[in-house]
């Protein structure tokens, strides 16, 4: 049952396991993206909480998939959750993600949620600049992936 599982979902935030809590979590945000509204029960700052500490987590897959997951929600017209994105910190970390070419993917996702975020209202572009995001950004443009230079500009 589907309550069941939303229930399971939301439990699996609290592991003591970042790879479990990323899991979970990208699980609840393939839910909301693919009904494109928000889901009951789920609390969009601890969802993206939750995506922060897997963009810190060094593992490039939970990375990766934390980035991707942050990326989609920021592009949903009827969730938009970029404050919520800004309020759980994960701002700081996308813009550490940029600096890594060695995983182009990872880049582009990075700088992916990090537009959809600049996106939003002037204080929410502030963010992204007060973070450091700009000069990283600026460096992209010259990527040599084709992805990365695409989403830098």
């Amino acid at each position: 049952d589907a309550a069941a599982a939303m229930s399971a979902l939301r439990q699996q935030l609290s592991s003591p396991h970042l790879d479990v809590r990323v899991h979970a979590a990208t699980a609840l945000c393939s839910i909301v993206y693919s009904r494109e509204v928000r889901v009951e029960g789920v609390n969009m700052t601890s969802l993206l909480g939750v995506m922060a500490d897997g963009l810190n987590g060094g593992n490039a897959a939970i990375q990766l998939q934390a980035a991707t997951a942050v990326r989609k929600l920021l592009a949903i017209e009827g969730v938009l959750p970029i404050q919520e994105a800004i309020d759980a910190g994960v701002i700081q970390p996308l813009v550490g993600l940029l600096s890594d070419s060695s995983m182009p993917k990872l880049q582009c996702e990075a700088t992916w949620a990090l537009t959809n975020i600049a996106g939003g209202t002037s204080e929410q572009t502030q963010a992204v600049v007060d973070a450091g995001g700009i000069p990283p950004l600026i460096q992209l443009l010259s990527s040599p992936d084709d992805d990365v230079r695409d989403q830098a500009v």
